[in-house]
C-alpha cells in the first residue's frame, strides 16, 4: 500500500510542479481513513462476538470454550472468514502488481 501511495503522490507532485499541496491532501485523507477503520474495528468488537473473541485473553478463551466451539460450527462465520481472506488476497495481489508495474516504468525506489 505504501508503494501505491508513494507512486500516486509522486505523480501528483510532478503534475503540480513539485508542490506538496495536493500530496498533503492525499496524506491527510489517508490518515482520516485510517482513523475511520480503527473506529469501525472498535465498534465491531463491541457489537459482534466474532470480532470480540479476537481480543480475549487465553484464560477467557478457556473459560468460554463451549461458546467458542458452538461458534465454530456456524456457517456464517466460515463464509465471513473466506470473504475477508479473499479480500486480503486480492489486495495483496493488487499491491504486487502495482509494485511490478512501478518497477517496470521506473517509479521504484
Amino acid at each position: 500500500m505504501n508503494i501505491i501511495l508513494s507512486v500516486g503522490c509522486g505523480v501528483l507532485q510532478d503534475k503540480d510542479k513539485n508542490s506538496y499541496d495536493r500530496v498533503a491532501i492525499i496524506y491527510a485523507t489517508d490518515s482520516a481513513l485510517a482513523v475511520v477503520v480503527a473506529i469501525g474495528m472498535v465498534v465491531a468488537c463491541y457489537f459482534s462476538l466474532s470480532t470480540r473473541m479476537l481480543q480475549w485473553s487465553r484464560k477467557k478463551r478457556m473459560a468460554n470454550g463451549q461458546l467458542l466451539n458452538e461458534r465454530k460450527t456456524i456457517r456464517t462465520t466460515i463464509v465471513i472468514n473466506y470473504f475477508f481472506y479473499s479480500l486480503v488476497a486480492i489486495m495483496s495481489l493488487g499491491a504486487l502488481c502495482a509494485y511490478i508495474w512501478s518497477a517496470a516504468v521506473g517509479y521504484a525506489y
